[in-house]
């Protein structure tokens, strides 16, 4: 089985650490760490991931251009947003509340895994 590697866009450090310790019981064996949107990007263009996890806050702050490039970079990468409550979610597919507990990850990446290993 090929290892699995996520992308964890978050600003605060704290989250992203519990996000990879639930990541890594569910069988990710590397990672990449992004704060910012120009972060986020170089990462994705580093090492493609089969996940990203990113937060909503931190999609919203960035521009049209750099958004766009983002999208293409993990084109076929599951994605699953974090969002702190009452955030403005409309028009995301995906998007977990946070905190982020690993049951609630394993069942949405449970969900999108065939996604990720039929491309």
């Amino acid at each position: 089985m090929a290892r699995l590697h996520a992308l964890i866009v978050e600003d605060h450090s704290t989250s992203a650490l519990s996000l990879k310790a639930a990541l890594s019981v569910m069988g990710f064996s590397t990672f990449g760490f992004a704060a910012t949107g120009p972060q986020a990007l170089a990462a994705a263009r580093a090492r493609k991931p089969d996940l990203v996890i990113a937060s909503v806050a931190m999609r919203a702050s960035l521009d049209a251009e750099t958004r766009a490039a983002f999208d293409a970079e993990i084109e076929g990468a599951a994605l699953i947003h974090t969002a702190d409550p009452g955030a403005d979610v409309d028009g995301l597919d995906l998007v977990l509340e946070k905190p982020v507990g690993r049951a609630a990850l394993t069942r949405a990446w449970e969900g999108l895994r065939e996604e990720v290993e039929a491309a």
